[in-house]
């Protein structure tokens, strides 16, 4: 009985089911003209957009094949011989150095721009290039280039004219001793200037350099040559050397002393000290009332009409120590012009 209800109950529910279902695909198919077809008119603005920049549209295919077609043919490259440019590397660019090392080229080379001009001393150089050999063998005892060059140079009779002044000294730190102090002399040499201490306070030592020969250029002969003077009204003492300082001194001190370099610069050689230079020299004074005042040099030029080279040195104002001298201080001078008739004779 309760077996006989449940087929009853399943056949139901089947018929049920298969009623729905055939009236649901009926309504579909009844209503399938009623919904819009799909295209592109009905795409966002935004998504048609992006269709148009993503896929190109068909009809310009054709045109662009026929474009692609018109084109000429790719004209090929021509292969010029190459022409060396103007500045290529000549005679005149090559510069010779002894005992130079390659890690110093890129700060030695803007010192010898200022100085070096080419072809100078070549028909001894070629002479020297028979007999270097030999004539190095020939003076073992010999310590150095410059003296072996020498002794190979009198072998040919070619005498070197020995000039008095500071050069081939190899000293390190401020130069300025040296440099203020320099008798009435051409000036041959400056070694090591990789070391030494910018000769122009506020300037690296190219520019110090390159503002130096600014006067070179105008009177090559009495570059850095000392003159000294007085001045009796404000008892000054006054060493100046041409083209580089000018150096204001209170009190009266003797030429003799002013000649001496001060002691502002070390011997390569610190066992040494001062005692082996081969000229005198004199302490840096510690009285502040001794302390020099320092003018160097800024601009110089020539003046047609009084023909004469016209320097402008400007004060250095660094700090000094109170002294109770009744002297005035120079300190009141901003600048300083140095008048100087070149002489073409020298």
């Amino acid at each position: 009985m309760a077996l006989s209800s449940l087929r009853n109950s399943v056949t139901c529910l089947f018929i049920t089911m298969l009623t729905v279902y055939v009236l649901y695909s009926s309504k579909l198919i009844l209503r399938k003209d009623e919904y819009p077809k799909c295209s592109l008119q009905t795409l966002d603005v935004s998504t048609k957009e992006n269709l148009q920049t993503v896929v190109p549209p068909l009809a310009n295919s054709s045109s662009d094949e026929s474009k692609k077609q018109e084109q000429p043919p790719p004209v090929q490259p021509v292969i010029t011989p190459y022409t060396p440019p103007e500045d290529d590397t000549e005679l005149k660019h090559v510069f010779f150095g002894i005992a130079a090392s390659s890690n110093l080229w890129e700060k030695g080379k803007e010192y010898k721009k200022l100085w070096w001009r080419p072809k100078k001393s070549h028909p001894l150089a070629k002479e020297l290039e028979n007999i270097q050999d030999g004539c190095i063998q020939r003076y073992p005892a010999l310590y150095g280039s410059d003296d072996r060059i020498q002794a190979c140079m009198a072998e040919l009779g070619v005498p070197l004219t020995k000039e008095i002044g500071f050069h081939q000294y190899d000293v390190y730190g401020n130069l300025l001793g040296l440099l203020g102090a320099h008798p009435v002399t051409p000036v041959v040499s400056l070694h090591h200037l990789d070391v030494v201490n910018p000769i122009f306070p506020g300037k690296t030592r190219v520019q110090g350099l390159k503002n130096l020969f600014e006067s070179v250029k105008l009177d090559s002969a009495s570059i850095i040559q000392q003159s000294i003077c007085y001045n009796e009204k404000q008892y000054w003492s006054i060493s100046v050397s041409w083209g580089f300082v000018v150096q204001i001194i209170r009190g009266i001190i003797s030429p003799r002393e002013l000649e001496m370099p001060t002691r502002t610069f070390l011997n390569w050689y610190r066992r040494d000290g001062y005692t082996a230079y081969a000229f005198n020299t004199r302490p840096v004074s510690k009285h502040p009332g001794q302390k020099p005042f320092m003018y160097y040099m800024t601009t110089t030029k020539y003046d047609e009409k009084r023909r004469q080279v016209i320097g402008v040195y400007k004060h250095d104002k660094e700090s000094h120590q109170h002294c109770t001298w009744k002297s005035d201080p120079p300190e009141k001078l901003d600048s300083i012009f140095v008048l100087k008739s070149p002489d073409s004779s020298r």
